[in-house]
């Protein structure tokens, strides 16, 4: 669903030409586009058509991102990843040196940090210091992707590289980093309630510099379907302020931010760097909460080496 959001926003820019579209599974077209935007069922095919591409976005499942962006970064093409950056920490690692080694950039696509709720969030609390941000996100169940290939990818912890908290738990860890301006130091997990290697319930406990702290708390198995964001701050007059926000739907319209993202760097900005060691990081949190839940709540520090190892 990802796919069609970011061709759909594609087609829509008047300084953008649609080139290719990648897709194995060829019943799924994208709807509304022109028909004489190439299909091709692989990268492989792509590359060997020789179309002069400036620019992909993978939006495949996790299993195929940390090969897909290599494939592009490797032939100096941008790239704009959907999230999770990739299924571990380890492959995250790769993507980052690869992608700050070469000539072009990789885009990690933090929607959230560029919709409108979240910005009047952040300038709500402008002038003072953040320092907690409560997340919580309840669903009946994980969003199916594609029909006609593997539409339950994100239960399939090979595949996905783990549950709500890979889908849903690495917006908050970006958003915290944004907040913060830093990235987590530890994971202390209270909850969390697995179904074939993908945790399906969490409760979360991140800490950052200064005593900050993020929480998350997701579930795939409400009978509710919300989506929760809090951020509480000191004022300099030393008082206390609680802001939430409910995120809605329309995250396609988001691609706009993160494209200018893109041509900044195009443009000689290097600030992508630092937005994807954002993402890179997000997983190593991801699997030290998965390390705490699994050691009955212990607190796993996070390596801050290796949260910048480019």
């Amino acid at each position: 669903m990802a796919g069609r959001r970011h061709a759909e926003f594609y087609h829509s820019r008047p300084d953008v030409e649609l080139t290719a579209i990648v897709e194995p599974c060829r019943d799924e077209r994208i709807a509304g586009l022109p028909g004489s935007v190439p299909l091709f069922d692989s990268l492989d095919n792509l590359w060997e058509a020789d179309l002069n591409v400036d620019v992909i976005s993978v939006c495949s499942p996790p299993a195929a991102h940390c090969a897909n962006v290599l494939q592009a970064v490797e032939r100096g093409v941008g790239c704009l990843c959907e999230k999770p950056l990739t299924r571990t920490s380890a492959e995250a690692w790769q993507l980052t040196a690869a992608a700050t080694r070469g000539a072009a950039p990789v885009i990690p696509v933090h929607n959230y940090a560029h919709s409108p709720w979240w910005r009047s969030l952040k300038a709500a609390v402008y002038a003072a210091v953040p320092e907690t941000l409560t997340v919580s996100i309840e669903r009946p169940h994980a969003a199916f992707g594609v029909a006609g290939r593997h539409a339950g990818w994100r239960t399939d912890a090979p595949v996905s590289g783990g549950g709500i908290v890979w889908d849903f738990g690495v917006h908050a860890l970006y958003l915290a980093d944004d907040l913060f301006a830093a990235a987590p130091l530890s994971a202390r997990t209270s909850c969390w309630r697995e179904e074939r290697g993908c945790e399906i319930e969490c409760d979360i406990t991140f800490t950052y510099p200064g005593d900050r702290l993020l929480r998350f708390t997701g579930s795939w198995c409400s009978r509710r379907r919300t989506s929760s964001w809090c951020v509480t701050a000191q004022t300099q007059s030393g008082g206390a302020i609680t802001l939430t926000r409910q995120s809605p739907s329309g995250t396609g319209l988001w691609l706009d931010g993160v494209f200018a993202e893109y041509l900044m760097a195009r443009e000689g900005s290097r600030a992508w760097r630092r937005t994807l060691r954002s993402s890179a990081a997000a997983i190593l949190a991801a699997e030290a909460a998965r390390r705490s839940a699994r050691s009955l709540g212990t607190t796993v520090l996070l390596d801050a080496a290796a949260l910048h190892p480019v």
